[in-house]
Order: structure tokens, then C-alpha cells, then sequence
């Protein structure tokens, strides 16, 4: 698996948000994200570039200016195109993130 490009936080608790995550995150062409879910709904709007977006099994192209809604529980993977992506994603403070097999992972250090 190919690692993400740069990515960082831009409204986190870190940095004094109380509710909700905004992240600014770029991945490197046909970078490709572990399966998972999470407890509360995740948006992410895609900027520049394309890729793939499988939710719970069902795999949809997107390209820049693109919103996903991933409603909480839904199992979803994304990946980047050829030509990478670029997105904001936004959550609520606390999201926790489960593996297929429903296990909790820590949340990303980019959203703390």
C-alpha cells in the first residue's frame, strides 16, 4: 500500500476546535486507504484530482468538487487516482474509527 501524501490538520482540538475535525489531506497517485467505519458520519469534498470511493461494498468513481457523505457504520475505502487527490475531510470531535472486522483503532494523529 502506498503511503498518503501531505496531510494535515486544519481545525482539530489540537488547534482549539471543540466540535467538529477539519482536515486537509493529499495522497500520492493510486495511493490506496484501509477499509473501515466509523461512529459518526464523515464528509469529505474532494479538491483536486480523482479516485474511487467503495461504500459497503459498492465502488464509485469521484473527481474534484465531489462531496462524499460516508453515513457512521458504513464500511468504506478510498483511492486515489492516477493523477492523485487532494480533499477536506470533516467529522465531529471523537469519531472513532473501527476496522472491517470491528475493532477500534486510535484516531489518526493528523485529527487530534
Amino acid at each position: 500500500m502506498k503511503r498518503s501524501g501531505e496531510s494535515a490538520g486544519v481545525a482539530t482540538p489540537s488547534l482549539g476546535a471543540d466540535e467538529t475535525i477539519v482536515c486537509h489531506v493529499r495522497c500520492a497517485p493510486n495511493w490506496t486507504g484501509k477499509p473501515h467505519s466509523h461512529d459518526r458520519e464523515e464528509i469529505i469534498l474532494a479538491l483536486v484530482g480523482s479516485g474511487t470511493v467503495t461504500l459497503d461494498g459498492e465502488t464509485t468513481p469521484f473527481g474534484a468538487g465531489d462531496a462524499i457523505i460516508i453515513s457512521a457504520g458504513t464500511l468504506h475505502q478510498l483511492e486515489a487516482g492516477e493523477d492523485g487527490m487532494e480533499c477536506i475531510t470533516v467529522e465531529p470531535v471523537g469519531i472513532r474509527f473501527f476496522d472491517p472486522d470491528g475493532q477500534e483503532h486510535p484516531t489518526p494523529d493528523l485529527m487530534l
